[in-house]
């Protein structure tokens, strides 16, 4: 952790007023970007399954729904 001042009295606090660690949130800022990215390719992949043929001889329970919440994501 960085250097953090601790007398606020010149700004009339008694305690810091943005407390916490800017390296640990940078950390977790991180790992949730590299997340949304990951979900964003796979959200990309599944959606070109959609359109493929190989979905139309898909079959069973799974690809019902698939293709139910493929379709519906396209009309929103």
């Amino acid at each position: 952790m960085g250097y953090r001042p601790t007398d606020w009295h010149v700004l009339d606090l008694d305690k810091d007023p943005t407390p916490g660690d800017p390296e640990r949130v940078r950390k977790l800022a991180k790992i949730l970007h590299d997340f949304a990215d990951d979900v964003s390719d796979a959200l990309r992949l599944v959606k070109g399954m959609a359109g493929e043929s190989t979905l139309a001889e898909w079959a069973g329970k799974s690809a019902t729904v698939f293709k139910e919440e493929s379709r519906a994501s396209r009309r929103t």
